[in-house]
């Protein structure tokens, strides 16, 4: 099965024609490409830090490490502005009391824009949390997908973290 998973937005003509697509509609596609792919065998903790529709490609990463009951150790870090727009959210908060190998963090950017309440983290993710809430990130592999101004600021902050290039997989989610 092919999932598709965006946000409409108005000034993409991309996504307004694919949200005016019929049901059962046929499309033509091409991929997978790319080299954003999980390696079930990697010993270490993947630590995945995801803004927005960035949780998209994480989510079919957990789903499968999850699927296979595989002992891969997964923290997710994922912020959003609002609690509205958490893709996914009852799913990732199914699996994370599930099962075992998955940590969620949740961090809303904007709680005051949010007609629901949210007591959670808030605030962008920055070197501070990373620190609070992985203790061992020295040990880790990093994934971030985001906006392009957000992986490039989690690109800076992994570094001055001390974090080796070789330990940070990025994707930068354009069209936004």
């Amino acid at each position: 099965m092919i999932r598709v998973t965006t946000r409409i937005r108005k000034q993409s003509g991309y996504k307004k024609t694919m949200d005016e697509l019929k049901i059962g509609s046929i499309i033509e596609g091409e991929g997978p490409e790319g080299t954003f792919i999980l390696d079930e065998k990697e010993p270490f903790p993947h630590v995945f830090l995801a803004g927005g529709i960035g949780i998209t490609p994480f989510r079919s990463m957990i789903k499968y490490v999850a699927d296979k009951n595989l002992n891969t150790q997964i923290h997710l870090i994922y912020s959003n502005s609002i609690p509205e727009e958490i893709t996914f959210r009852n799913e990732l908060e199914n699996w994370a009391k599930s099962w075992p190998n998955l940590k969620l963090d949740m961090t809303i950017t904007k709680p005051e824009k949010s007609i629901r309440a949210w007591t959670e983290l808030t605030g962008r993710i920055d070197e501070n949390m990373i620190q609070k809430l992985v203790p061992d990130f020295n040990n880790c592999i990093f994934w971030i997908c985001g906006p392009p101004d957000m992986v490039e600021a989690m690109e800076h902050t992994l570094g001055k973290l001390n974090i080796s290039s070789g330990r940070v997989r990025s994707e930068k989610f354009t069209g936004y």
